[in-house]
C-alpha cells in the first residue's frame, strides 16, 4: 500500500527532479521458517558449519530489518559471538 508520493520538479534541471515514494511495509511471508539452521546445515553438507549458518541467519535477519536482539535470541547467539565472527564469516 503507498502511503504518500511527492514529486520534486526544479524549472531546468533534469538532474535534480525526483519522485519519493513512501510504501506501507508488509508482513514477511515466513516461507522458509519451517527448515532449522540444523536442516540448512544438513542440506549444504559440512561446507559451512552450522554455528556460521547462525551467524549469517542473524546478519540475514538483521538486513531484512529484525532487531538484533531478537535475532540472536532466534539464532541462539550472544551478541559478542555474532560481533567476533561475523567478519570472518563474511569474508570467506
Amino acid at each position: 500500500m503507498i502511503r504518500r508520493i511527492v514529486a520534486f520538479i526544479d524549472n531546468g534541471r533534469y538532474y535534480s527532479n525526483y519522485v519519493y515514494v513512501e510504501a506501507q511495509g508488509e508482513k514477511p511471508t515466513e516461507l522458509y521458517d519451517h527448515y532449522t539452521t540444523e536442516m540448512h546445515a544438513e542440506l549444504i553438507g559440512k561446507e559451512i558449519s552450522i554455528f556460521d549458518l547462525k551467524v549469517m541467519g542473524v546478519y540475514g535477519a538483521v538486513a531484512r530489518g529484525v532487531a538484533l536482539a531478537d535475532a540472536l535470541k532466534r539464532y541462539k547467539l550472544t551478541r559478542e559471538q555474532y560481533e567476533k565472527n561475523i567478519e570472518r564469516v563474511l569474508s570467506t
